[in-house]
């Protein structure tokens, strides 16, 4: 994959393409397979980042990062904001929504992708998915985000660590 874009990531074979507000919504769309899934903001404007983000605590730790941070991590003009693996993408996806808008009231058990939560407009982040077997997960991952690493010079925005067994 060239540019990460969603026409690359759908020729990689990974469908869905449901904003984060339409998941909010129902997640009967998700496979319960184990698979990659990856998270997209489809447009050129430049991000508005949110002084506090309104995802939910882990760990009674809250997930909001300073502006700067966030500005240093952007991948500008890359429409690809995160990649992950799952051994069930119905659960994890659930998560990730789950996750977006809890606030510190709700502690959610899982703290990949935060940052996605600190920009304005998130709700209309495009989430995909691609069923895979359990085994090609990890590697899988790890070939994704090492491609876009390649391609763009550093992870994705959100993809805060390289996946495990580097």
């Amino acid at each position: 994959m060239a540019a990460f874009d969603a026409t690359d990531i759908r020729q990689e074979g990974f469908e869905g393409f449901f904003s984060v507000l339409a998941l909010r919504a129902g997640l009967s769309s998700v496979p319960t397979s184990p698979g990659m899934y990856a998270v997209l903001r489809l447009t050129d404007e430049p991000p508005e980042f949110l002084r506090k983000s309104p995802a939910s605590w882990y760990k009674r730790e809250d997930p909001t990062v300073p502006l700067e941070r966030l500005r240093n991590e952007w991948v500008e003009e890359a429409e690809t904001l995160y990649i992950g693996q799952a051994k069930d993408l119905l659960e994890r996806i659930g998560l990730l929504i789950e996750f977006s808008d809890a606030g510190p009231d709700k502690s959610v058990f899982h703290w990949g992708g935060r940052l996605l939560w600190q920009v304005a407009e998130s709700d209309d982040f495009q989430v995909a998915w691609m069923a895979t077997e359990p085994s090609e997960c990890r590697p899988l991952e790890r070939v994704l985000v090492d491609g876009f690493a390649d391609a763009w010079g550093r992870m994705p925005f959100a993809n805060l660590q390289r996946p495990a067994g580097r």
